[in-house]
């Protein structure tokens, strides 16, 4: 399926990737959700502390599985 239409580059950015960067390498990446109006989807930040809801709790329990599937990636943080 052709999606080249679909949204008639309403939602179209222009990317983020390093022109001629070989991303198939090592290296450190991130991996960033973006919510609809900076809702606090996961919790929220108190103190400098983030606090996470019930969301939060499932979204970081999803990435430590993830962690686990992947082994050979370095993690750092999630959430």
């Amino acid at each position: 399926m052709n999606n080249n239409g679909l949204f008639k580059n309403k939602y179209r950015i222009k990317s983020a990737r390093l022109v001629g960067y070989d991303y198939s390498g090592d290296g450190l990446y991130f991996i960033t959700i973006c919510t609809h109006n900076k809702e606090m989807f996961f919790g929220n930040v108190k103190n400098g502390k983030m606090i996470l809801n019930d969301i939060g709790k499932l979204a970081k329990n999803i990435g430590r599985k993830f962690r686990n599937i992947f082994h050979l990636l370095n993690w750092t943080n999630i959430l």
